[in-house]
C-alpha cells in the first residue's frame, strides 16, 4: 500500500457486520425460546435487518410484538438503528461523539455479539470516520463485479473467453448499438 494511501471503511460494509451482531442476537434468543417464545419470534429476522422507512405494516407490528416480548432483540435494533445516525452527523467531530455515547451504550448492552462489533469498529474507528470525512465508497466496483458475474453465469454456453470479454464491454461500457429495423 503507497504511504499516503488511507483505508476506508464505507458504510455498507460496516452496517453488514452491525445486522449480523443483531441477526446473531435474535439466534440466541431462538435457542433458548420455548415453543411459545420461538412462535413470537418466527418472521423476525428481516423486519430487524431493514431500515424502518421500508418497513410493511405486518413487519412494523412484528417489531411492536418484540419491543414488548424481547427486549434483548428489541435493544439489540434500538443499537442497530441508533448507529446508524452517526453516519448521518454533520460532521466527522459529532459523529466521534456520537459514537463515543453509542459504544458505550453498546458495552453495556448485555449483547455479546453487540459488544464484539463495538469492540471492532472502536479498534477501527479511524477507517470508519475516514469515510465520514470523504465518503468514499467501492459500490460502483462491487456493482460492476455483480454485473460481471451475471453476464459470466450467462456466457456458460460460449466457446471462448473472448466471446464472454466482449459481452462484458457490451453490457458495461455503455455502448449503445442503434436498431436498424427488420
Amino acid at each position: 500500500m503507497p504511504p499516503q494511501a488511507e483505508i476506508v471503511y464505507d458504510r455498507f460494509h460496516v452496517v453488514q457486520l452491525l445486522n449480523a451482531a443483531v441477526d446473531e442476537v435474535r439466534r440466541e434468543a431462538m435457542r433458548i425460546a420455548d415453543d411459545e417464545q420461538k412462535r413470537s419470534l418466527k418472521s423476525s429476522r428481516w423486519p430487524l435487518l431493514k431500515n424502518p422507512w421500508n418497513l410493511t405494516r405486518t413487519e412494523q407490528q412484528k417489531l411492536s410484538d418484540l419491543q414488548r416480548n424481547n427486549q434483548r432483540i428489541y435493544r439489540a435494533y434500538l443499537l442497530k438503528e441508533s448507529f446508524q445516525q452517526i453516519y448521518d452527523a454533520p460532521s466527522a467531530s459529532h459523529a466521534d461523539d456520537l459514537f463515543v455515547e453509542w459504544y458505550r451504550w453498546a458495552r453495556r448492552s448485555g449483547l455479546d455479539p453487540i459488544r464484539r462489533f463495538a469492540a471492532t469498529i472502536r479498534s477501527d474507528w479511524p477507517a470508519v470516520r475516514r469515510f465520514l470525512e470523504v465518503k468514499l465508497t467501492n459500490a460502483i466496483v462491487e456493482g460492476t463485479n455483480s454485473k460481471i458475474r451475471m453476464i459470466s453465469h450467462r456466457a456458460f454456453g460460449f466457446h471462448s473467453a473472448a466471446a464472454l470479454i466482449a459481452m462484458i464491454y457490451l453490457n458495461c461500457s455503455g455502448i449503445v448499438l442503434p436498431f436498424i429495423g427488420w
